[in-house]
């Protein structure tokens, strides 16, 4: 049997992405020892240098084997274990709001959402009011002001947790519908389900860092959207009307986009060791589109992913 050795990298990396989470399924290995598995990144050093000592000899594919197998070690124990992988918060809890804070915000303004350790709900409300409830009560409150007309919602800063957040924390954030200038919610090492309708947005930012994040634009129009996940999951609703540019990137890390089957995109791909599921559109080179795609109404993606999976859900939910 000859083996083409411009697919055993890829071999070797996606059997070991399947074997850990069936492992983790079948109780061969447990969790725990799944969520240390981010401690064996040196071994992407280690293949680096092996493949240039034995560079030019029989065995020049071993290093890129030793990669092959760390990245889907890596990434099957996050899909195996979630977002928890190597970050310590405390225990989830299940914490109700037990106090709240709330405001108005002029058009036009800024909203941005910056938790870590926390379970993030999110909303958009009628009317110029937001509201941001939370629990449990001392120092788990996050740090609320209004800033140049926007509304800053951010870590409170505490010591003890690996980004600074609160354990255990609850989030329940209701962001005024209608105009604005940007929208900015980046989750660490957290959890984040933020469904928005009926927001104008200039621009989206959206960032998960060993997090598990949703956000659904769907009935938003949003000019441009800017997102990366690094070793989490994110996945993004996009506008159903309106023109949107944008670029997201994936390291490590689930993406999955969310669109009805009727909206045109078109999508420039660029990375490696990428698994890319885009049912719906048509491929030439690094290009996907929905054939006879015309730039004046739809979505225009850059996707930059490196040792990820990038899937496009035409009938799913992000929410």
């Amino acid at each position: 049997m000859r083996v083409h050795r411009g697919f055993l990298g890829w071999g070797v990396f996606f059997i070991v992405l399947g074997l850990v989470p069936l492992a983790d399924q079948l109780g061969w290995i447990p969790g725990v020892d799944l969520s240390q598995a981010w401690r064996l990144w040196p071994l992407f050093l280690v293949g680096a240098g092996v493949g240039l000592l034995l560079r030019r000899t029989p065995l020049e594919a071993l290093g890129g084997l030793i990669v092959a197998a760390t990245a889907g070690l890596l990434l099957g124990s996050f899909l195996a274990v979630g977002p928890s992988l190597g970050v310590t918060c405390g225990p989830p809890g299940n914490a109700s709001t037990v106090a709240s804070q709330g405001g108005s915000l002029g058009p036009g303004s800024s909203v941005s959402i910056d938790a870590a350790c926390a379970r993030v709900n999110g909303r958009a409300g009628p009317g110029a009011d937001w509201t941001v409830a939370w629990g449990p009560q001392g120092d788990d409150a996050p740090r609320i002001a209004e800033t140049g007309g926007g509304l800053v919602v951010a870590n409170p800063g505490q010591a003890g947790t690996p980004f600074g957040g609160s354990a255990g924390s609850l989030w329940d954030v209701t962001v005024p519908s209608g105009s604005a200038d940007r929208l900015t919610i980046e989750v660490d090492a957290g959890t984040a389900r933020i469904p928005l309708d009926g927001l104008v947005l200039d621009s989206a930012i959206l960032q998960s860092n060993a997090a598990d994040v949703r956000v659904d634009l769907g009935g938003s129009t949003v000019v441009r959207i800017d997102g990366e996940v690094n070793v989490g999951s994110l996945r993004v609703g996009l506008p159903r009307s309106g023109l949107t540019t944008g670029r997201l990137g994936a390291n490590l890390s689930s993406l999955v986009l969310c669109a009805p089957a009727d909206l045109p995109m078109r999508i420039q791909t660029d990375g490696t060791h990428v698994g890319w599921d885009l049912p719906g559109l048509t491929q030439n080179g690094s290009v996907y589109e929905t054939p006879g795609f015309t730039a004046t109404n739809g979505v225009t993606l850059r996707i930059e992913a490196n040792l990820s999976s990038v899937r496009l859900e035409r009938e799913g939910s992000c929410r």
